[in-house]
């Protein structure tokens, strides 16, 4: 950013930080949606086959050697894509939470801090107004709580 020149240390080390907060929320969405669909098509293929997984179970329980009923390489494929998806989805879940809760109170101490004395120069300048528009680009919001 070219306006880190005018700042503090410490608020261009918060600007560093959310920046790179900004970058791994999104990240993560993205990581979210993939998981969720992975998930999704597998559950619901799952939820097709379900009579043939009982048939599997009941035969396994019941000690009924059928050479017709084992799984596929399809459904084991499919069984293990859902429960890894559903694993790191919640594992993923709890960490944009808390990366979330990060950001957030970031972004308000940074807000906090624009509030207040900004920049280093003697008289009135757009510094601000520049901070606001370059937080902008990378879709941060610094103007509302």
């Amino acid at each position: 950013m070219s306006l880190n020149s005018h700042l503090s240390l410490a608020l261009q080390k918060k600007t560093n930080k959310i920046i790179s907060l900004k970058k791994s929320l999104t990240a993560q969405e993205e990581l979210l949606i993939l998981l969720y669909t992975a998930a999704f098509f597998s559950c619901i293929y799952c939820y097709k086959s379900r009579f043939v997984y009982f048939d599997y179970i009941y035969h396994f329980f019941t000690h009924q050697k059928n050479i017709f009923l084992t799984p596929s390489v399809l459904d084991l494929t499919v069984l293990t894509v859902a429960a890894i998806s559903l694993l790191l989805i919640s594992y993923l879940s709890d960490k944009l939470s808390s990366t979330k809760e990060q950001y957030n109170k970031l972004r308000l101490d940074i807000i906090h801090t624009i509030e207040g004395e900004f920049c280093y120069h003697p008289q009135r300048c757009s510094c601000k107004d520049n901070y606001i528009s370059e937080m902008d680009k990378y879709s941060i919001d610094m103007v509302f709580k």
